[in-house]
């Protein structure tokens, strides 16, 4: 409804069912075409920790992905039918997907994650094409889709445990050719679902900047070295061609996307981990730690975590040795984005913007506060998820899972539509 999008703007439906379905990712090309990441795994082909506590110890205990794929193999070898039962508790769940009558880790190898294309062929304003670029990403070890971004005529996408590089190809020219991955190594453990994989942005010096959560990475690196944050969420970068990569952050839990700002800072929001914390807007410096470790989410309390208030802002943050989030900004971050000064008027010129799931798109400013920085005009609507007002809202009333600014003008932002579970719907609303 009307009162639900910030004064002087209007929405529209770009593009819905059945040109796309169960997004988690969108971008754009200088054409105006939204390359949209779809999951056909996600609660089905994908473990969730939680449903299974009695693997903590061992999952903790995981170093590179190949130990997740032993692992794996084994409990479907001797634990299939509590598998099926224990995940099937939402739509769908894990089950015999292959249909020869037996569960076991070759239907972990069915369900796939896609790489799809959208776009309006008659100019109408609406999307009316779709075509699906990429299938088939459906590895024992392969997790939800997560990430894509389109630039220089190539596109870039992660899909635990791979780090993915395309050209882009012309109108209608069919599926892709995987090929090999740019990168591999990515989620180590099992973890919490929706942990995954994301966050790609080119950076001002030209290289790819992406994210792991705490499921940890573990990467044979293409200059035959090992580079190794298996407990913990990190920001890496890497060259355009996967060379150089490197650990450019670590400590995160669920740093969903990437943003630079107009000066080149780099920033994130990461997620809470439900034990009393807060979702934190993050400046990502070079070589920072922000303290979180896989092992915090299943100690009493959440350990240090919260008894040296890790998470807390500059005022109470105990733990001098990690930097501290700029500001707590709203449950849920999944994807950001940095307005690039055009197509939705100058009130909006330095904002961010943040899709907070399930809720809607948040705006916000930072400016300089000594040597860091803090969220201009910072108060309790900063995470207020109430329909009731609109402060620092563009967009209310959706499940969110990412936000990108299309060269046509406007902001478009993806829409899950409803719940945690794959529903065959989803939006792009312009």
């Amino acid at each position: 409804s009307s009162d639900l999008v910030a004064p002087g703007l209007r929405v529209e439906a770009w593009a819905s069912e059945p040109l796309l379905k169960d997004v988690t990712s969108i971008d754009f090309d200088g054409s105006g075409r939204a390359y949209v990441v779809e999951t056909g795994r996600r609660r089905t082909s994908v473990f969730d920790i939680r449903n299974f506590k009695d693997w903590v110890e061992d999952d903790l205990a995981l170093r590179t992905v190949e130990d997740r794929a032993r692992f794996l193999t084994g409990q479907l070898a001797t634990n299939a039918a509590f598998l099926a039962a224990a995940t099937r508790g939402g739509r769908g769940g894990f089950r015999d997907f292959n249909g020869d009558g037996v569960v076991d880790a070759r239907d972990l190898q069915v369900e796939s994650e896609r790489l799809r294309r959208v776009w309006d062929s008659d100019g109408d304003g609406r999307a009316d094409q779709s075509e699906v670029l990429v299938d088939g990403l459906d590895g024992i070890t392969s997790g939800v889709a997560a990430g894509v971004m389109v630039s220089g005529g190539d596109v870039w996408m992660t899909c635990v445990p791979d780090v993915w590089k395309w050209r882009v190809p012309g109108t209608k020219a069919g599926q892709i050719e995987k090929g090999k991955p740019l990168l591999s190594g990515f989620g180590v453990h099992v973890a919490y679902g929706g942990h995954d994989l994301h966050g790609l942005a080119m950076g001002p010096d030209g290289r790819v900047y992406f994210t792991i959560a705490d499921r940890g990475a573990s990467v044979h690196t293409r200059e035959d070295a090992n580079v190794s944050e298996p407990d913990t969420g990190a920001v890496f970068r890497c060259e355009p061609d996967g060379s150089g990569l490197e650990v450019y952050a670590r400590g995160l839990r669920n740093p969903q996307e990437l943003a630079f700002d107009d000066l080149g800072n780099l920033w994130t929001g990461d997620n809470n981990g439900d034990g009393g914390d807060k979702a934190r807007w993050t400046l990502v410096l070079p070589g920072s730690d922000h303290g979180w470790t896989i092992g915090w989410q299943w100690l009493p309390g959440m350990g240090a975590w919260n008894s040296e208030r890790m998470w807390h802002l500059r005022g109470s943050n105990t733990a001098l040795h990690v930097v501290p989030p700029v500001a707590h900004v709203g449950h849920g971050p999944a994807g950001i984005a940095f307005y690039p000064g055009t197509g939705l008027g100058d009130r909006y010129t330095g904002s961010f913007f943040m899709a907070d799931f399930p809720g809607g798109l948040r705006h916000f400013r930072v400016e300089p506060d000594g040597a860091f920085y803090r969220v201009k005009g910072a108060g309790a609507w900063l995470e207020d998820n109430r329909v009731e007002t609109m402060e620092g809202k563009l967009l209310w009333g959706l499940s969110p899972v990412d936000v990108a600014f299309p060269p046509g003008g406007g902001v478009v932002v993806a829409d899950w539509v409803e719940g945690w579970e794959k529903t065959g719907k989803g939006r792009l609303w312009r």
